[in-house]
């Protein structure tokens, strides 16, 4: 079957497989010019079945802002109005088929190592980098917190290589447009209190030898490898934290000490302080490997799924059980024909979860330039997940297909136009659109095109790169903001530019047009 041919060409991801080797923290400054809109080429219509070639309180000092739009891009909006109660001066909007600098205040502004490399800190960093370097590099992706505010925000959250401390994070706000940095004053003991190491016996550590968590400050800190997809958003009403909800993180990468064997354990991360809570009930169990599991919200059955690559059996939180709350299982039912051979896969796939259809969709691309695209259905609508035998037409490999090899490729829905815009970052000033003829994905017809995008030069934070790996993909990053219409992207710490407003920040974050210019 198809998936079977794509798998047997994919290296793992992540420590699984071999990490990268770079040793360098991406640092690559973006000049804030423009950039043009790519080269004319005809839209592509992929036939079915065609397989590809395989909080802390926010800093008190911020940069000083103008609030004139003079020599901003090309296709920022004009007036006067502001979009919605937040104040903002619509020239932050992109134009149709427009790039727009949006962040208004730099990531190093509330980046905590000040300064040091990584190596001099002992809590984080993934190499060379800083503690924001590792949580938007290392293979974690990034969480999208809906109800944060009224437009959302975007969470890096997680250790970095080398299974440090990492019980801090590092959000955008959208609606304040603000980088933030949440429980690091509460979560990071002093240095002559825990090494930090893993496992348990460098000195000094003041941890207990059988510890799976540690009652810091009164948070149940823990020691935290790579988040890969592990990391899922709860709302108020879903065990998270009031007003801002809280993150979900599932601890099962390898062992806590050198005196007790892996396990698996669940807490809940609040995103206004950082204060972590125990979430799971009961002892806990056996522990997997996260770098070989994903966790995906469902949003209208109400449960947190976690897949592992190569088996049926998928755990699962019910989201509407009390916290601390069960870890359940069950098993993923396989329909005749569906292209899966009875498992899931979950290393260097992208899911996205539709919930107008009920349904997820998984992308998965060959590492190769030129990189054509598998798609594949996981219909939740029965309430357990179903692998469905329905093709959906892969995106052939070619000069139009994935240019990077579309591991872990960014995705997201577009629930205004009802469609998947997918971006691999890296540079590229373009995107690809799949387009369904219905949300009722079982019957739909699709259509693959290509849009491009002018204005502001795209984050780069990697700088050129052929056939990228899947650390480097673009995955949690790319993400569409409903309640402004725009797609939102940041490529980590490492991008200064310029803002529409004339100030030279880092941490760029950029809005995209909902709409490109059809290519």
């Amino acid at each position: 079957m198809f998936w079977a041919v794509l798998l047997g060409a994919l290296p793992a991801c992540g420590d699984s497989g071999g990490e990268a080797t770079d040793t360098t923290a991406a640092t690559t400054s973006s000049t804030g010019g423009t950039t043009g809109t790519g080269t004319s080429v005809i839209t592509e219509d992929a036939t079915s079945g065609t397989d590809p070639t395989t909080g802390a309180p926010e800093p008190t000092t911020t940069a000083a802002a103008t609030t004139t739009d003079a020599a901003t891009s090309d296709v920022t909006s004009s007036g006067d109005t502001t979009d919605g109660d937040t104040g903002h001066a619509d020239f932050w909007m992109p134009a149709k088929g427009g790039i727009t600098n949006i962040n208004q205040n730099s990531g190093s502004e509330v980046e905590i190592d000040g300064g040091d490399p990584a190596p001099m800190k002992w809590y984080n960093g993934f190499y060379g980098g800083n503690s924001f370097a590792g949580m938007a590099r290392a293979w974690n992706g990034a969480v999208w917190a809906d109800g944060y505010s009224e437009d959302g925000a975007l969470v890096h959250f997680g250790g970095g290589h080398g299974a440090n401390i990492g019980c801090f994070s590092y959000l955008f706000d959208v609606t304040s447009r603000r980088w933030k940095q949440v429980g690091a004053e509460l979560n990071l003991p002093a240095e002559d209190m825990w090494s930090g190491g893993h496992p348990y016996g460098s000195v000094p550590d003041a941890r207990d030898p059988t510890w799976l968590d540690y009652d810091h400050q009164g948070s149940r800190i823990i020691v935290l490898a790579h988040q890969y997809a592990t990391v899922g958003d709860l709302a108020p009403d879903e065990g998270g934290a009031p007003v801002t909800g809280s993150l979900l993180t599932a601890n099962a990468e390898g062992d806590q000490t050198a005196s007790k064997p892996s396990a698996w354990g669940a807490w809940t991360f609040d995103l206004t302080d950082g204060r972590m809570e125990r979430s799971l009930a009961g002892e806990p169990g056996p522990g997997i490997s996260s770098g070989s599991m994903i966790a995906v919200k469902d949003t209208v059955n109400r449960k947190l799924w976690y897949f592992a690559q190569g088996t049926s059996m998928v755990r699962y939180h019910d989201l509407d059980a009390p916290v601390p709350r069960p870890l359940e299982t069950t098993t993923v039912a396989v329909e005749p024909g569906a292209p899966n051979d009875g498992y899931t896969i979950v290393y260097d796939v992208t899911w996205l979860f539709v919930p107008e259809a009920k349904a997820a969709l998984l992308f998965q691309g060959n590492g190769e330039v030129d990189s054509g695209l598998g798609v594949f259905l996981v219909d939740f609508a029965s309430g357990t997940p179903t692998m469905a035998a329905v093709d959906i037409p892969f995106h052939p490999a070619g000069p139009t297909g994935f240019a990077h090899g579309a591991l872990n490729v960014g995705a997201a829905w577009d629930s205004k136009r009802q469609r998947v815009v997918l971006y691999e970052g890296l540079g590229d000033a373009f995107t690809h659109v799949l387009t369904p003829s219905s949300t009722d994905f079982r019957a739909a017809t699709w259509s693959w095109s290509r849009e491009s995008y002018g204005g502001r030069e795209p984050a780069n934070g990697q700088g050129p790169i052929a056939a990228a790996d899947s650390m480097q993909g673009a995955w949690g990053r790319w993400r569409y903001v409903p309640t402004l219409d725009v797609f939102l992207w940041t490529d980590g710490p490492g991008v200064t530019a310029e803002t529409e407003d004339g100030v030279t920040r880092d941490a760029i974050v950029q809005f995209w047009a909902a709409e490109g210019t059809p290519m």
